[in-house]
Parts: C-alpha cells; sequence; structure tokens
C-alpha cells in the first residue's frame, strides 16, 4: 500500500468493525486494521475509547483510494452523539486505518491494497 508493506487485522463482522481498535493503547508503525464491507457504498467512521489519533483511508472495490482523513482520538466520556464522523467522498469498499500521518506521509504515491482481502 503506497508503496509500504503494512500488516492489518481484519475486521470483516459487525461486531469486530464495531469494536474496531478500541481500548488500545497505541497502533504500531506499519500495523493496522482494514474494515472489509460486503460492497462499496458511502462509509463513515467515528472513533471512540480510542486515546490516540490514527488515519483512515477509504478504497474503493478495486483497491484504489478514494481519501484518507486524520481522526481524533476522543475521551471516553464523551456521548457517541457527540462524536465527530470521517467520511469517505465516494463509495468505498474497505477502510484502512493506520498510524497518524501515514497516508500524508505516503500521499505522492499511488495508494492501492494488493492484495484485496
Amino acid at each position: 500500500m503506497c508503496g509500504q508493506k503494512v500488516t492489518l487485522e481484519i475486521a470483516k463482522t459487525p461486531k469486530e468493525r464495531n469494536m474496531g481498535l478500541m481500548f488500545r493503547e497505541s497502533v504500531p508503525h506499519g500495523t493496522g486494521m482494514i474494515f472489509v464491507f460486503e460492497e462499496a457504498s458511502p462509509l463513515s467512521f467515528w472513533m471512540k475509547n480510542v486515546p490516540m489519533d490514527i488515519d483512515i483511508g477509504y478504497f474503493d472495490s478495486k483497491g484504489k483510494l478514494v481519501n484518507s482523513l486524520t481522526m481524533r482520538g476522543e475521551s471516553p466520556l464523551k456521548l457517541t452523539e457527540q462524536l465527530p464522523s470521517y467520511p469517505s467522498l465516494s463509495p468505498a469498499k474497505y477502510a484502512v486505518e493506520l498510524t497518524q500521518g501515514f497516508y500524508q506521509k505516503y500521499s505522492s504515491k499511488k495508494c492501492k491494497l494488493s492484495p484485496l482481502p
């Protein structure tokens, strides 16, 4: 991805997708989580019980990067309805969360998922 090898945990089920990276103290460099959906559609994520900022990249069904955003760590005391959302700009089938700054650092390279899950 973006010319860099990364190790990703796969979140395929609704339960795994709801849990995401919650309750972790850090995301080691070169690791993250991929969220796999049945079909490409507009996606939106939010952060809860994740103390650090992380990047999210949205990818279409061919694995091409749609857009990326930095999601801010949030207090566990904040109500879910008060949390900001981080949407894809167009339909996406995959969302990949990585360490903060990953997509900015490699934005000059074409980011593509390979191989696709």
